[in-house]
């Protein structure tokens, strides 16, 4: 467990400089490896497709990446408003059905097991670095707690306590 400190304002930061925050915003990530190479151009196109009809359907999906690793490993990442829209997502998004589908057929096995995993986690703590293209997570992290946006990780951190001594 990470222990805080607080600034004069009563803001939070974990000891590596992050503004904590408390909210709702959950992050998933998969982690798929393919048999072969050939089979990626086909789910790029799958993850678009998905992507398009979730953004359509569940409102809680706020944002979706697909990153490589390499020519046959990938990543999905998507973040999310809340726990329930994950679940929403499942639930409601068919595409998502059919890639899931067509992905175990197509990813690698080892010893008799498919090469994907996920995980989930629930953002903590900020970065004063939020530069994400038309798309601004403060707006999000605002509506949930209350805070200004515009006091959201700012690169407002406080003064370690060597440089306030000088």
């Amino acid at each position: 467990m990470t222990t805080s400190r607080r600034d004069p304002d009563g803001r939070r930061f974990s000891h590596s400089t992050y503004e904590e925050v408390d909210c709702s915003i959950a992050c998933v990530v998969t982690r798929f490896r393919l048999k072969s190479a050939l089979y990626l151009p086909f789910f790029a196109v799958l993850f678009r497709r998905v992507r398009r009809d979730a953004l359509r359907v569940v409102p809680g999906l706020l944002k979706t990446v697909l990153l490589f690793e390499n020519s046959r490993t990938f990543y999905t990442m998507s973040i999310w408003d809340n726990e329930t829209a994950i679940a929403d997502f499942g639930a409601r998004v068919q595409t998502h059905v059919g890639a899931c589908r067509w992905a175990f057929a197509d990813i690698q096995y080892t010893s008799g097991k498919p090469a994907i995993w996920s995980v989930q986690f629930r953002l903590s703590a900020l970065s004063n670095n939020l530069n994400w293209e038309q798309w601004d997570i403060r707006e999000v992290i605002s509506r949930q707690t209350g805070m200004p946006a515009e006091s959201i990780a700012k690169g407002l951190l406080p003064r370690r306590r060597h440089e306030s001594a000088s």
